[in-house]
């Protein structure tokens, strides 16, 4: 196995190769398992599948947003990043809330107070700035090609991004990737967030629409995570995050169809090509009046 040859490299991990590896499921960019060895901590080791960087994904920004992050107790210690082998490893968390949607008014305050934290945490020496804009021109260039469907979505994609960037405040360190999966909530209630390799300098805007995309928050409890997110000390009006999951959502459809387009063994195609419509719907029944009701009232 791949994943137990690069754990042999380094002594530090060395031991784990020879442990039981069961696989934690769920994961479309990587293969995972949970590693419980005898005389240690358990612990998450990740493999990066060889796609991820033409997705997006920078296992080099990871590691350095790990230190930072690990250090604020926002994410899991880290045992061994190494972007050379394509290889992670953190200690496990013990999570009783996995892959489900965050929508309890409980659950939204940690998280509004963990994304707050996490975007006035100092950013690391030479990490990478991400742009939506520059992320959806790169995937619809690795993308399948539907003519009518592109050509509609890509024109209010390039108007929404001009009028979420035009608005944008200063970047801060940004997770980028806040599916169900990546908050893990643990046994004593602390929210943990993993799976770093799309974070880099970005709009705080984006990662609340991230969460709320993904998490399937309805107007109610985003009007509650912003609230929580502003005492926490956080700045982003509701109109500029309802621009922003709009043009989430379009980065998301756009990272799928390039999956499709170059799948790996590992890719379950059925799952992915259901995201796809299902995405493509929703952006084109939200696209009429999205920009004409945030046209001028998303300034924070």
């Amino acid at each position: 196995m791949v994943a137990r040859a690069a754990l042999r490299t380094d002594r530090v991990t060395a031991a784990l190769a020879d442990v039981a590896f069961r696989p934690v499921p769920g994961g479309l960019s990587n293969f995972a398992w949970h590693v419980a060895p005898a005389q240690a901590g358990e612990c998450f080791v990740r493999l990066a599948r060889v796609h991820g960087e033409r997705l997006g994904a920078d296992h080099v920004a990871e590691c350095r947003v790990l230190e930072v992050t690990a250090r604020a107790g926002l994410s899991p210690p880290i045992v061994r990043c190494d972007p050379g082998a394509r290889l992670l490893v953190t200690r496990w968390v013990d999570a009783t809330h996995v892959g489900r949607p965050l929508r309890s008014p409980a659950a939204l305050s940690r998280v509004a107070r963990a994304l707050a934290t996490l975007h006035q945490l100092p950013v690391p020496r030479q990490l990478r700035s991400v742009r939506f804009d520059e992320q959806a021109r790169a995937l619809e260039a690795a993308s399948r090609r539907d003519t009518a469907v592109d050509e509609d979505l890509r024109r209010h994609a390039r108007r929404v991004f001009t009028a979420l960037y035009s608005g944008a405040t200063a970047p801060v360190l940004c997770h980028h990737d806040l599916n169900p999966l990546n908050l893990l909530m643990d046994r004593d209630g602390r929210l943990w967030l993993v799976d770093w390799e799309y974070a880099g300098l970005g709009d705080a805007a984006l990662d609340l629409a991230s969460f709320t995309s993904q998490h399937g928050l309805d107007a109610r409890h985003r009007a509650s995570l912003l609230v929580a997110y502003r005492q926490a000390g956080g700045s982003v009006s509701a109109a500029r995050v309802d621009l922003a999951r709009w043009a989430f959502d379009y980065v998301q459809w756009a990272w799928y169809r390039a999956a499709l387009a170059r799948p790996d063994a590992g890719l379950d195609a059925t799952l992915v090509g259901t995201r796809v419509a299902r995405l493509a719907a929703s952006l084109r029944r939200r696209a009429s009046g999205l920009l004409r009701c945030n046209n001028a009232g998303f300034a924070d």
